[in-house]
């Protein structure tokens, strides 16, 4: 009788003898690289072969399972990333249900503003549009800033859409007494429809890496999205 069945065990013990296991291993050359977290536990052969005579088997050995090690970091690092995204995916996500669901104008910049500062856990942020005398239309709520026209293009200059700044500091004009405080920033401009004056979300942290030019912005530009809609709604009441 062959394999790995009874034949290959000594009579009364619990698993093959060291023969049976290094007779299944020549016959399954693979079996390591089909279960590399086995490295883990070997102990890399010490072979003396003389002054100079360098052992590739425990070379070999040793870098398996410092690539295994690595690997498994890199395996943690990435599903914490996963689910610090997912996270932030979930706040944006009920701010703007909560931008939806708002009463009046006043309690749409109240969300923009004081309730995604909390669920983003940043420390200002600043809602403001562009207005036009000749315009027909007018945006007025406290807490709502209001600047001139053209005025978003100098923080956004050539019509971009977002910006994304760290260790820096902020423009007094965009935070007023915040400003002090931002170390990063993300500025998310607002589009309101053919013919309005642009809107502009500007968000800041303390932490000068909370916002770099290096992350994703996916979920900030569906966030100034949802807000411009709301706010163009309102324009329409």
């Amino acid at each position: 009788m062959s394999g790995t069945g009874a034949a290959e065990r000594k009579p009364g013990s619990e698993g093959p003898d060291a023969a049976a296991v290094a007779d299944y291993l020549a016959r399954h050359p693979d079996f390591l690289v089909r279960h590399p977290e086995l490295l883990r536990a070997l102990t890399p052969v010490d072979a003396r072969h003389g002054d100079g005579v360098a052992d590739f088997q425990r070379f070999v050995a040793t870098r398996l399972q410092s690539d295994l090690a690595r690997l498994a970091s890199g395996h943690a690092e990435f599903a914490a990333a996963s689910r610090a995204t997912l996270a932030q995916q979930r706040r944006v996500h009920r701010v703007v249900l909560a931008l939806v669901a708002a009463r009046s104008l006043a309690h749409l910049v109240e969300v923009a503003t004081v309730d995604l500062a909390i669920e983003l856990e940043i420390d200002a942020v600043t809602l403001g549009v562009e207005t036009d005398p000749a315009a027909p239309f007018a945006l007025r709520a406290e807490g709502l800033r209001v600047w001139p026209r053209g005025r978003i293009d100098t923080w956004l200059p050539g019509g971009r859409a977002a910006l994304l700044v760290a260790d820096g500091s902020a423009d007094p004009a965009l935070f007023a007494a915040a400003a002090p405080l931002v170390r990063s920033l993300a500025l998310l401009r607002l589009g309101l429809g053919d013919g309005r004056p642009a809107g502009l979300l500007a968000l800041g942290a303390r932490d000068g890496r909370r916002f770099h030019s290096g992350q994703g912005n996916d979920l900030l530009l569906f966030l100034a999205g949802a807000l411009a809609a709301c706010l163009a709604a309102w324009m329409r009441r």
